[in-house]
């Protein structure tokens, strides 16, 4: 595996955003070991055997999904960085590269079976992509959640302020949603939809970092 700064000119062309990622999960600090609370309550409500963490960054999640006795447990991400971190340290799971190429023309598809999964995991994911791109990832997670599975995930609020002033996130991009667009979004694709909120300001900064979290079924 390449490290982050030697990712071809190519691939920075392509997806700006991989770079960033790369680079970031590179960082100690980005090698986040324990679970959101509010991810933990979620899923310990929820039990099933198969589920995908989409997004799954460093794999604090994926190791989630285990103690919460899930059995078949597939990951991706946009970081090859953040994917290599994941094979080393959780080998039991099934990871999904995603294809540059894919990615590119804004589609998005894994190769998984439909109706498959008991549970979704995007977490601090969707808002990080086009409006293209999300709906396509929308109706992907639709295709592979069997009837009654659920989708777990965060946008970020529009009342959010930490992410422009956060360095390690420079170059990344962003979309931010008020509650009746982050419900609207959700409710194209799912039939049940709810809706709660986290905010907090890191000790030492003045900005907030801010989420709608929703538990979704289709």
């Amino acid at each position: 595996m390449q490290p982050a700064e030697q990712i071809s000119e190519m691939t920075e062309l392509l997806l700006p955003n991989r770079s960033t990622w790369d680079k970031h999960y590179t960082r100690r600090r980005a090698a986040q070991e324990y679970p959101d609370e509010n991810l933990v309550r979620l899923l310990k409500g929820f039990p099933g055997q198969s589920a995908l963490d989409l997004g799954c960054g460093s794999g604090r999640h994926i190791a989630l999904l285990r103690d919460c006795g899930y059995n078949s447990i597939h990951a991706t991400d946009v970081s090859e960085t953040g994917l290599e971190l994941c094979r080393k340290k959780y080998r039991y799971a099934v990871f999904h590269p995603l294809d540059i190429k894919m990615l590119k023309k804004d589609e998005f598809r894994l190769p998984l079976q439909d109706e498959s999964l008991d549970a979704v995991i995007a977490w601090g994911v969707l808002h990080y992509n086009s409006e293209t791109m999300t709906r396509n990832m929308l109706r992907e997670i639709c295709r592979i959640l069997r009837p009654g599975g659920r989708f777990f995930g965060t946008l970020r609020s529009d009342r959010d302020t930490h992410f422009k002033s956060n360095p390690d996130m420079k170059g990344a991009e962003i979309r931010l949603f008020n509650r009746n667009q982050a419900r609207d979004l959700l409710l194209e694709h799912f039939c049940d939809v709810s809706l709660g909120y986290s905010e907090r300001v890191p000790m030492g900064s003045k900005h907030r970092v801010s989420h709608w979290i929703f538990s979704a079924n289709n």
